[in-house]
Order: structure tokens, then C-alpha cells, then sequence
């Protein structure tokens, strides 16, 4: 493994009703995995500079979601499926390097 790089703790996928994930990665790279659709309660995500340069599309169906902090990684887009996230209340997305957001944003809380 690249000491640039850490993984995602996929022990945390073995608890379904986790309803908080807090992640500060010290810049070390990580990749969130297509399973963490799997944590259908999380209400709470924070992964703050993890250098996380892209989302998997099972990442919009945590339908449960009231708030997402994703600052200070490397992603450039975010995809239309964010309108997908009804509960959000809170959305943090500085120190990213986004050129435009999708219009699907205006959609949330």
C-alpha cells in the first residue's frame, strides 16, 4: 500500500444501523467503497481531508443522510444524484476544487 494513500474501514460496513462516521484522514488519500450503501441509517458523515476525488453513485442512495461534510478533498464534480438526498440539512463541500455544481443542489433543504 502507497503510505499516500489509506483505506476506507470497512469494518464500519458491518454495522447497519450506524447512524455517525467521522473520518479525518490526515491527507492520505482513501476510496469510498460502493457498499457503503449499505449503512442505511447514517444521518452523519464527515470525511474531512481524505483526498476523496470522486463518489460512487451507491453513495446517493443513504437516503438518510441529514448531514455531509466533505471538506477539504480533491473532487471536482458532484453528481446530479445529490437532488437524490432528501434529508439533507447540511452540505459542506469548501476546499474542494469544483468548477460548478450540479443544478440538482437547489433541490435540498
Amino acid at each position: 500500500r502507497n503510505k499516500e494513500q489509506a483505506n476506507f474501514p470497512l469494518q464500519a460496513l458491518q454495522y447497519p444501523k450506524l447512524k455517525i462516521l467521522m473520518i479525518y484522514n490526515g491527507h492520505k488519500k482513501i476510496t469510498i467503497p460502493k457498499q457503503i450503501n449499505q449503512l442505511q441509517a447514517l444521518s452523519y458523515l464527515k470525511l474531512r481531508y481524505c483526498k476523496i476525488d470522486t463518489l460512487p453513485p451507491t453513495f446517493f442512495e443513504l437516503k438518510n443522510l441529514t448531514s455531509l461534510d466533505l471538506y477539504g478533498n480533491k473532487l471536482t464534480t458532484l453528481l446530479a444524484q445529490i437532488g437524490e438526498l432528501k434529508n439533507l440539512t447540511t452540505l459542506i463541500l469548501s476546499e474542494n476544487q469544483f468548477k460548478e455544481l450540479p443544478a440538482q443542489i437547489r433541490v435540498l433543504k
